[in-house]
């Protein structure tokens, strides 16, 4: 375990192996994360956080608890990721990013708790604000800024305010067959 300076870390606080910290990291109660993770200066992990393994959150990255952050994830700097979010494995999210979680009122009964979900191989751009109750589908991409109202088909392309469907590109790896010679 490698730990920057002025730190503060809950002694509930569980981490894998090869774990590093950078300067003035806030991890709260009840946070787990895996082997090979990586939080750069000023990450803020609030309580319930549980993060993956091989995964690297950038400076300023907060996240605001009971979240679930999976493997092989990248998430750049600046970026807030709300109560109730689950990243699945290998998603990509850029920037300046946020997740939002409210709860809505359901008929007669206590308010429902909303999750945004980013599945597995999404990738998420610069500046982007994610609603509450949203599904990033398998592969998607979500253009810088946009602001994603409803969910995101697997393997579409969505830019704007509100994000819009642009065009699927094909999920997996890209074979020499794909290229087309000019």
């Amino acid at each position: 375990m490698q730990i920057g300076q002025h730190h503060i870390i809950h002694p509930s606080f569980k981490c894998g192996k090869n774990f590093k910290a950078g300067h003035f990291c806030i991890i709260a109660e009840n946070c787990e994360v895996g082997d090979d993770v990586t939080l750069m200066d000023y990450v803020k992990l609030m309580p319930g956080t549980r993060i993956g393994n091989n995964t690297k959150l950038d400076d300023y990255v907060n996240t605001s608890g009971y979240c679930v952050i999976g493997n092989n994830v990248r998430i750049k700097r600046c970026s807030m990721i709300g109560q109730a979010c689950l990243i699945e494995d290998d998603v990509q999210i850029m920037s300046h990013i946020t997740t939002i979680r409210m709860k809505k009122p359901q008929d007669g009964k206590d308010a429902k708790e909303e999750w945004v979900t980013i599945k597995k191989g999404a990738v998420i751009g610069s500046h982007s604000c994610i609603l509450s109750g949203i599904t990033i589908g398998e592969g998607a991409m979500i253009g810088a800024g946009a602001v994603v109202t409803k969910n995101c088909e697997p393997g579409g392309v969505y830019v704007g305010n509100p994000a819009h469907l642009i065009v699927y590109h094909r999920i997996g790896t890209i074979s020499e067959k794909d290229i087309t010679p000019c």
